[in-house]
């Protein structure tokens, strides 16, 4: 969405945004902000919330990881090579479906021992820097996956969860026309991404 804000702005001259991009969930109602888009999923009754893109999660690791040959497809390799996970996925049970292993098809790897980060722009170029390896939504890994700055790995290891973007916004009994608009607007950027 972010590069291609001068589009929007250029179609929708009469629209004024004020943009913010923070690592912490936003309080739509005390900070005085139309719309929030978020990789969260936040619970408030008092917010709607409309999902813009789902997306599955990949496991990925530099071509230059000094440990990559070393990875194997089980919890402990696993365990062992994840330094950095996105906050979002940050917990002691993240669902793992395991393709080859018909008899634990469904395993629970402990992200705990990683450091969380909370952008997956920063974990992304994190791992393309030799950072171990990691699970990302797959529609960040797009572009450093065809140009070999990252590797895809363990396609057998599958994170039993999506990746999901939503917009966020305050019930009304009629959504206002600048929010209708910016999501239209942020579901085709998505679309246009996978």
């Amino acid at each position: 969405i972010g590069g291609r804000l001068a589009e929007f702005s250029a179609a929708y001259p009469d629209i004024k945004l004020d943009i913010r991009v923070v690592g912490h969930p936003v309080n739509l109602m005390t900070d005085h902000i139309d719309l929030s888009i978020s990789p969260d999923v936040q619970e408030d009754s008092d917010l709607y919330c409309q999902t813009l893109m789902r997306t599955k999660l990949i496991w990925v690791a530099s071509p230059t990881y000094p440990g990559l040959g070393d990875v194997t497809p089980d919890i402990a390799s696993i365990t062992l090579h994840m330094r950095f996970c996105e906050q979002r996925y940050f917990l002691r049970k993240m669902p793992v479906l395991f393709d080859d292993n018909a008899a634990t098809p469904r395993c629970f790897l402990n992200c705990l021992g990683a450091m969380p980060v909370n952008d997956p722009v920063l974990l992304r170029e994190t791992i393309k820097q030799g950072g171990g390896i990691s699970f990302m939504p797959d529609i960040y890994c797009k572009s450093a996956l065809a140009s070999g700055e990252l590797v895809q790995i363990l396609p057998a290891v599958k994170p039993d969860m999506d990746a999901t973007v939503s917009a966020l916004y305050l019930r009304h009994r009629f959504v206002p026309q600048k929010i209708r608009v910016f999501i239209d607007f942020a579901k085709a950027c998505v679309s246009h991404a996978r």
